[in-house]
């Protein structure tokens, strides 16, 4: 099973390979506020630790901040050979969009998918101009 955050139904293609479950501020199978902590509560306790294969988030979405509580939640929800999918990481393998729309994803395997990891990465993060100091201040993840 997937969770497809930041997608709703009508985006998923008819033939997307995998079962899944949508987040979305409505129209959603799951609907909240992508980066808030209840939001992630409430997904952990309808549907328990290791549940899900991936956790795959889209790109387009505001309001981002980090948020170590959402981290260590998704890491529960994850299968333990889970992956994470994200439009933007420090950490990961480049991979095509699991939807097939030709962007650029990071495929994050669950034992990287810490605060540790992304620190250490961050750490590490080559600056090269003040939207990669930013970036490197804020230690985003997503």
């Amino acid at each position: 099973m997937w969770l497809l955050v930041g997608v709703q139904p009508d985006e998923v293609p008819s033939d997307f390979m995998h079962e899944y479950k949508t987040l979305d501020i409505e129209n959603a199978d799951v609907c909240g506020e992508i980066f808030t902590t209840g939001t992630w509560v409430g997904i952990l306790q309808r549907y328990g630790e290791g549940y899900f294969d991936a956790i795959m988030t889209d790109g387009g979405l505001m309001y981002v901040r980090r948020n170590t509580s959402i981290v260590e939640i998704k890491h529960k929800l994850l299968k333990p050979n889970g992956l994470v999918y994200n439009y933007s990481s420090v950490i990961g393998e480049r991979v095509n969009d699991p939807l097939g729309r030709g962007h650029v994803f990071y495929r994050i395997p669950k034992r990287l998918y810490t605060v540790e990891e992304h620190d250490a990465a961050w750490n590490m993060y080559p600056c090269k101009s003040w939207s990669d100091q930013l970036r490197r201040r804020m230690k985003l993840i997503i």
